[in-house]
């Protein structure tokens, strides 16, 4: 397994690339909407106008999820080892291994996938103030706490 401060790095890599790649995509659907010549056909220019302005909207929502799930990481001392769960918290249980950040998704990391959630998912919730050997329920069924950095 490879250091909680490589993992946070690999995490917050990933939610700067999809930024970019959203930047780009509103970039291109604005000058996509702006070469569009007004013809004699009226109607179809303000659909198409309007339909380039709806997926600007969309894409503007996209944008500001993933810059606050970014603060969200970049708020996080990965260098700080931590006991319990708790944000910034790697936790691995005998089923999986989470990080407590933001809700990214799921890594691949080495052959290893890791679960970025926020605090304020289920798993994290139950997570939260336990430590190694402690067990957990969620959804029934209860998972022991195998280590927490």
């Amino acid at each position: 397994m490879h250091s909680k401060q490589n993992i946070w790095e690999t995490a917050k890599n990933f939610q700067e690339q999809k930024i970019a790649e959203i930047k780009l995509s509103i970039k291109k659907v604005q000058e996509s909407g702006n070469s569009e010549q007004k013809s004699s056909m009226g109607d179809k220019y303000e659909t198409a106008k309007a339909m380039s302005q709806n997926e600007i909207y969309m894409l503007s929502k996209q944008l500001e999820i993933l810059q606050i799930d970014c603060q969200k990481l970049l708020k996080i001392n990965a260098e700080k080892p931590s006991n319990i769960g708790e944000i910034g918290a790697l936790v691995q249980t005998e089923t999986s291994y989470c990080f407590i950040s933001a809700a990214i998704g799921t890594l691949q990391i080495n052959q290893q996938k890791i679960a970025f959630i926020s605090e304020v998912s289920p798993l994290a919730k139950a997570l939260m103030g336990k430590s190694a050997g402690q067990e957990i329920v969620l959804a029934g069924k209860t998972v022991k706490i195998l280590s927490i950095a």
